[in-house]
């Protein structure tokens, strides 16, 4: 699976909570059909241009990919149809 289950040190339960969630959406088919939209479209996997609207726009891809802690290498293993 694409996204690790180890927990960060020093969050709070709201923290924790938000990271579950994070998950719940972007671990399911659906999520992570609309999730390569997201980096896809944002500049994440097409790298960037350096203007800073693009570049804030990476970031919040970015910001999602932390939250579900998500192992690009196995992420675009999965887009590539390599894994299930």
């Amino acid at each position: 699976m694409f996204l690790k289950s180890k927990r960060p040190k020093d969050k709070t339960e709201s923290d924790r909570q938000r990271v579950i969630a994070y998950k719940k959406v972007f671990g399911s088919p659906e999520g992570r059909e609309v999730l390569f939209d997201i980096l896809n479209r944002y500049h994440v996997l097409n790298g960037h241009d350096g203007s800073l609207l693009k570049e804030g726009q990476r970031t919040v891809a970015l910001h999602i990919l932390s939250q579900c802690a998500i192992d690009m290498a196995q992420f675009e293993k999965l887009l590539r149809g390599e894994i299930e």
